[in-house]
């Protein structure tokens, strides 16, 4: 139960997504929900494929309102995406404008706040770990057996770009 004191609390999905020297993916989220919500309400986290989703050398996972990435199916949707394209970045930027920031499922009063983090693995063993946002910012923390120690990141977007209005993206290529 949340007292008057921890009202404005931030809740936040913690999401990973890891890739294994044979090129099997996996993915998980877990969300921390929203303060005011109707009683019996199942966020993304708790639907297969809207909060996290993992398919041979792919697997993405998703934070934000949890409403929103249902209604829009955009963890599986990107996960489609990323597997016939050659091209992460523009992938992710593509698919989240198209299929979330200019849904036809969203309302206006929607605030099209999403993070999304997507790993590819290619054929020839080399691969690709990407972030991408519509919220003010994002962390993110990785490892490779290539590092001598694990890298922290926080992606901002510019402070010119309203967010909800744009997505930005990062990441590491192996």
């Amino acid at each position: 139960m949340a007292d008057d004191a921890n009202e404005d609390q931030k809740l936040d999905t913690v999401g990973a997504v890891a890739i294994d020297m044979n090129g099997e993916s996996a993915a998980s989220c877990s969300s921390g929900g929203v303060l005011i919500k109707l009683p019996g309400r199942v966020g993304q986290a708790g639907v297969v494929g809207a909060g996290c989703w993992a398919e041979g050398p792919v697997a993405v996972t998703v934070s934000g309102n949890g409403e929103d990435l249902l209604r829009t199916s955009l963890c599986k949707e990107v996960a489609k995406a990323i597997i016939s394209s050659n091209d992460l970045a523009s992938t992710l930027v593509q698919t989240i404008t198209k299929l979330f920031l200019e849904s036809r499922y969203l309302t206006m009063g929607s605030s099209k706040l999403c993070g999304v983090l997507a790993v590819k693995k290619d054929p020839e063993g080399g691969g690709e770990l990407a972030w991408a946002h519509t919220t003010q910012s994002m962390a993110v923390g990785f490892i490779s057996s290539n590092f001598s120690s694990p890298k922290f990141q926080i992606s901002r977007l510019p402070k010119s770009v309203a967010p909800g209005s744009s997505v930005n993206v990062q990441g590491v290529s192996w």
